[in-house]
């Protein structure tokens, strides 16, 4: 059994290997060994060799547990010892030329390491690299601090900010070096592709506003709630309503304005603030308010305007999926809707996304897994 677990394990590493070729004629001499066995350690991965591993502890042989810098090697020699112990030769063995040798795996860490991150100090193996914030470009203290303090690569993240920023931190960083008489490395760090999910369809446009409660429901903090001469909630923060009269201008602190919201629930909201184009109002009562409801504004007993709330922002919508749930992931522009389902709750379409990346689709396979929002959602591939 030990035995069938270590073919699977080369072969997978060989199919990789096999995959990839003509990616691996295309690298440099150098670096073609390091990079068949990264592949072949990346096919090992793929696999949960936690029973294997146990079984090879049992006999008293090597878990694998350390075998990253010369893969192919090790699942040889652990093959070569297996088969020794049931008395046949080891079968199809790969070529001692394309893998690298127990002896080697360190040293061509440390010559690579070199040749990236630049020769590190004698009295410690590790390089210091700082990632620059977006406030480095305009701070050229901050970097010679960071280089007074030991940075001895400068890592810049090229997802964000732009050329501009990227250019004025590279820029303090030379002087920073001219100045301390110090040397340090640039590491740009490229953005890959924007993996996102597409946009989804509007929801309803709705306010809803809710006061903070403590465990026993009771009021701790009452709601904010900003009314606005405008027409259309375009342009304004959350929180915000737009009413469509200007009479907020008689509006005065302490007046009460009286509704019904979108469940015909009768709610207060009383005026605390003015502003210059509106109101500031608290609420202690939860409500949801849609475009056209109605406002009466009262100073005591008496009526003083009635008002109507203008166009409101568009809720976004939100797609829910529970366990064994079917998504559909799609390419192009349809926006993204949640399942469609019978008045019994039973899935008649199931829920549907774009992908916003193309090249998805041409290398997805059936079996594999994907993951959303990193990996807070993780599905299988159908």
């Amino acid at each position: 059994m030990a035995l069938a677990g270590i073919d699977r394990l080369r072969q997978s590493a060989l199919d990789l290997e096999h995959e990839y070729a003509l990616e691996l004629d295309d690298l440099a001499p150098g670096l073609r060994r390091s990079a068949i066995n990264l592949l072949h350690y990346l096919a090992v991965r793929h696999h949960d060799i936690r029973e294997l591993q146990g079984l090879l502890v049992q006999l008293g042989m090597s878990s694998l547990g350390r075998m990253e810098a010369h893969v192919m090697v090790a699942l040889n020699a652990v093959a070569e010892l297996l088969c020794q112990l049931l008395g046949h030769p080891l079968r199809d063995a790969s070529p001692p030329s394309d893998v690298i040798a127990f002896t080697e795996g360190a040293e061509l860490l440390a010559h690579h390491a070199t040749a990236i991150l630049g020769p590190g100090l004698p009295e410690r193996k590790t390089r210091i690299m700082v990632t620059m914030p977006s406030e480095a470009a305009d701070n050229p203290g901050l970097i010679r601090d960071m280089l007074i303090n030991g940075m001895e690569i400068m890592r810049i993240n090229c997802a964000h900010d732009s050329s501009a920023e990227w250019t004025r931190m590279v820029r303090h960083l030379r002087r920073a070096e001219k100045v301390l008489g110090r040397s340090c490395r640039i590491s740009f760090d490229l953005a890959g592709p924007k993996l996102r999910t597409g946009a989804m369809e509007a929801g309803m446009p709705v306010a809803k506003w809710k006061p903070i409660r403590d465990l026993l429901g009771r009021v701790v903090a009452p709601a904010r709630v900003t009314l606005v001469a405008k027409e259309t909630a375009i342009g304004l923060d959350p929180g915000m309503i737009p009413v469509r009269e200007s009479q907020l201008k008689t509006v005065r602190v302490g007046d009460r304005i009286y509704f019904n919201d979108a469940r015909s629930r009768r709610r207060t909201l009383v005026v605390v603030a003015k502003t210059e184009d509106g109101c500031v109002c608290e609420a202690s009562a939860t409500a949801y308010v849609v475009s056209g409801t109605v406002l009466s504004v009262h100073r005591g007993k008496r009526l003083l305007v009635k008002v109507t709330v203008g166009e409101l922002h568009a809720l976004p919508q939100f797609i829910v999926l529970k366990a064994e749930d079917t998504l559909l992931l799609t390419l192009g522009d349809e926006a993204g809707r949640d399942a469609m389902r019978n008045d019994a709750g039973e899935v008649l379409t199931p829920a549907t996304v774009t992908c916003s990346l193309p090249e998805v689709f041409q290398s997805v396979r059936s079996g594999e897994r994907i993951f959303f929002d990193d990996g807070k959602i993780t599905g299988q591939i159908e």
